[in-house]
């Protein structure tokens, strides 16, 4: 009876499939069985049996020990890895102008965005808007990276870059409340309108004084004192440094004599 027990163990261990994920940037190889993945990245489920989360921008290629057997939208998510590589290694290298295209494409606000891959997108585009002084242009991009910031997500590829980020006001530290424009960007102040903070209260008062910032760039902010300009006036006291130091810009351009 003992002797039918070892090819049957055998063969239940020669069943299991095993991957190999190909990393960038010098990282080796990863062998496992790839459990799962979605837009923020790829589980793995290692030989030693520990699991691991993988960034897409570090996802060069996957060896499928059965390659007609994979999860499905796999050809499309590895070719947007192959982007987000691109975008960020442009920008670490500072070829702005390349690299901004296809963060533009790739960046999409959403409170279902909580990973490294996304926080990657979203400072990458945000850097690249900052780069070029597309400052009003940079205010999605910084609270999102922001929001992202405030859930814990880290990622280490732009630590060699310049820091623009203070988590003490929850603010990108190149973004002054004040714009060069002489016109309210409509497209902008709905996009700050419908931007969703996901349940951060601080970031959403932010994110609604940015947007009267920008529907009032330059001159006095018209009505400040009455209901059809809200979210003003209520936070002069307020103890989030950030959202103190907007609605401190807001009242320095207070019509009221």
């Amino acid at each position: 009876m003992s002797s039918l027990l070892i090819p049957i163990s055998l063969c239940s261990v020669l069943s299991i499939g095993i991957d190999v994920v190909e990393l960038r940037d010098g990282r080796g190889e990863l062998t496992g069985t790839v459990q799962a993945s979605d837009m923020g990245s790829l589980r793995l489920e290692m030989t030693d049996g520990k699991r691991q989360q993988i960034p897409w921008d570090l996802v060069r290629s996957i060896r499928f020990e059965d390659p007609g057997n994979h999860p499905g939208g796999m050809k499309e998510r590895l070719q947007r890895a192959d982007d987000i590589w691109r975008a960020r290694s442009r920008l670490q290298r500072g070829d702005v102008e390349l690299a901004e295209p296809l963060f533009e494409q790739l960046f999409e606000p959403s409170i279902e965005h909580r990973d490294e891959t996304d926080l990657i997108i979203a400072e990458g585009l945000l850097r690249c808007r900052l780069s070029r002084g597309e400052l009003v242009e940079a205010l999605v991009p910084a609270l999102e990276t922001a929001r992202l910031r405030g859930l814990g997500v880290q990622t280490d590829r732009y630590d060699d870059l310049s820091v623009i980020y203070d988590p003490s006001t929850q603010l990108c530290i190149y973004l002054p409340p004040a714009w060069p424009q002489a016109r309210p960007l409509p497209r902008l102040i709905q996009q700050l309108e419908n931007w969703d903070a996901g349940g951060n209260e601080d970031l959403a008062r932010i994110a609604s004084k940015y947007r009267i910032l920008v529907e009032f760039p330059v001159g006095t902010v018209v009505g400040v004192h009455s209901a059809e300009v809200p979210d003003v006036g209520q936070d002069v006291d307020s103890s989030h440094l950030g959202v103190k130091l907007l609605e401190l810009a807001l009242q320095s351009r207070n019509e009221d004599p």
